[in-house]
């Protein structure tokens, strides 16, 4: 009866949780809306990105609440990824513009079986990342197919990983050592989401490479067919 009555109350949080989620997306809505009118540029530019930041942080939360019960969210239909990745570029374009950094795109491979939900919210933790931490500089995006797998991937020039963090990165709560002084630093569940939780249950594998002071590359590999 107690286990019962604890996750009937974990699904009444769930539930409040998702309903508040929910609410405070009609505001910012309406506060995106406003800045898009703002004619001071450096004034726009701010506030664009501290609305993203908002943003990216309900999103995240919006999919830990999901993840309980993740194999009941997913539907798995053939998807575009230009048109994913041109989506969630569009969404970072006033953040690249105020850095400087610019995209090449480069897609052999242009479509994948998954669910546009998960997919589109792990490419959009990882081109996060490359943003975040990046500086004047292009991301270069790939797709191709090798051996009946698809391959994805995001490179870019910023600071890159430190060793020693490479295999924690996809840990709950995990941020790097060397930003832990960086007020853009990440709160740790965007990546642990996408391994742990989106990818796993996507069928799909993640591989990292990454060269301090030289940038980093992830790579999504998933099975052109099931």
């Amino acid at each position: 009866m107690a286990a019962e009555q604890k996750i009937a109350l974990e699904e009444k949080k769930k539930d409040e949780l998702l309903s508040w989620i929910h609410e405070v997306k009609t505001p910012l809505t309406a506060m995106r809306l406003m800045i898009d009118r703002l004619t001071d540029q450096p004034l726009k530019s701010n506030m664009t990105y501290e609305w993203l930041r908002i943003h990216l942080l309900l999103d995240a939360q919006l999919h830990q609440s999901r993840v309980r019960h993740i194999e009941n969210d997913l539907f798995i239909e053939k998807l575009d990824l230009q048109s994913i990745i041109a989506k969630e570029i569009k969404a970072l374009q006033s953040w690249c513009m105020q850095k400087g950094i610019g995209f090449e795109l480069t897609l052999e491979e242009r479509t994948v079986l998954s669910d546009i939900k998960w997919l589109s919210f792990m490419i959009r933790q990882v081109l996060t990342n490359a943003v975040k931490y990046s500086h004047s500089s292009d991301i270069v995006i790939e797709s191709k197919q090798i051996d009946e797998k698809v391959m994805l991937t995001i490179t870019d020039q910023g600071r890159g990983i430190d060793p020693r963090d490479i295999s924690r990165i996809f840990e709950k709560g995990f941020t790097s050592t060397r930003h832990h002084n960086d007020d853009t630093a990440s709160t740790g569940m965007g990546l642990y989401l996408t391994k742990k939780k989106g990818a796993d249950a996507l069928h799909m594998t993640i591989e990292v490479n990454s060269t301090i002071d030289e940038g980093t590359t992830f790579t999504f590999i998933k099975k052109k067919k099931e």
